[in-house]
């Protein structure tokens, strides 16, 4: 079970990043563009959530967490500001663009994961609505590329 321990915490990771890179998103348009707004904001609960519930399988199956991975995926998120965009002093609308794309490869991999525990069949892992989880992902998915799609027409046409 060392490769499961290794794939939760590479899980583990990536999750700690996106939840990161969901709230930071959603902060970003508070003010800006409420119905975007309001989509970030209940994607960063439900990957909240979703961060929850892979935490919750890693106990069921006695994976401990890396604290090195964790820190390693919260500092990903954090040198993923780090970039030129094309704006020194203020943001650019680039940026929600590459977070959008971000958040939708990040809801991708997150459903990867539903679908490998699920075809696990562990009797740990009974209590996890896998079910759910996989379908979660995917309505993550759709409203999250929908939004993508919007703001990458009007901001790549300028």
């Amino acid at each position: 079970m060392r490769h499961l321990d290794t794939y939760l915490n590479d899980h583990l990771a990536a999750a700690t990043g996106g939840l990161a890179l969901a709230e930071r998103a959603r902060d970003a348009q508070e003010g800006r563009d409420e119905a975007l707004h309001a989509t970030l904001a209940a994607a960063a609960r439900q990957i909240g959530e979703d961060h929850r519930a892979l935490r919750n399988a890693m106990r069921a199956v006695d994976a401990r967490p890396n604290p090195v991975k964790i820190v390693a995926g919260r500092v990903g998120e954090l040198l993923g500001r780090v970039k030129p965009n094309g704006a020194m002093l203020r943001r650019s609308p680039l940026s929600t663009v590459v977070e959008l794309e971000g958040l939708t490869i990040a809801v991708r991999g997150k459903r990867a994961l539903w679908v490998a525990l699920r075809e696990l069949e562990d009797e740990r892992l009974r209590d996890l609505d896998l079910e759910r989880l996989v379908a979660r992902a995917d309505e993550q998915w759709a409203l999250l590329e929908a939004a993508r799609r919007r703001v990458a027409r009007v901001v790549l046409a300028d």
